[in-house]
């Protein structure tokens, strides 16, 4: 998924990467967590890519131009996944 308007539920003024952390911290399940990231695209204009992965499988993914919004993206989608937005 983009960054520019990802869902109509999106806030962009929330701190998704922070509530998912909160939600693996709750549920036990932060060791199973982890985050993949790549960049893609000239040096000069990178396209920054983020995967949220629980258990091995990717609940959350974006692209951006920074690994903060990919990231930050990528946590909604892993929390749409979850339930929890």
């Amino acid at each position: 998924m983009s960054a520019e308007r990802p869902d109509p539920a999106y806030d962009a003024s929330a701190d998704y990467p922070m509530q998912l952390n909160n939600y693996l911290g709750r549920t036990g399940q932060q060791e199973s967590f982890r985050w993949d990231t790549a960049q893609e695209g000239p040096t000069a204009y990178p396209k920054h890519r983020a995967y949220a992965i629980l258990n091995e499988k990717i609940i959350g993914q974006a692209q951006g131009n920074s690994k903060r919004i990919a990231k930050k993206v990528a946590a909604f989608w892993a929390l749409r996944s979850l339930g929890q937005v």
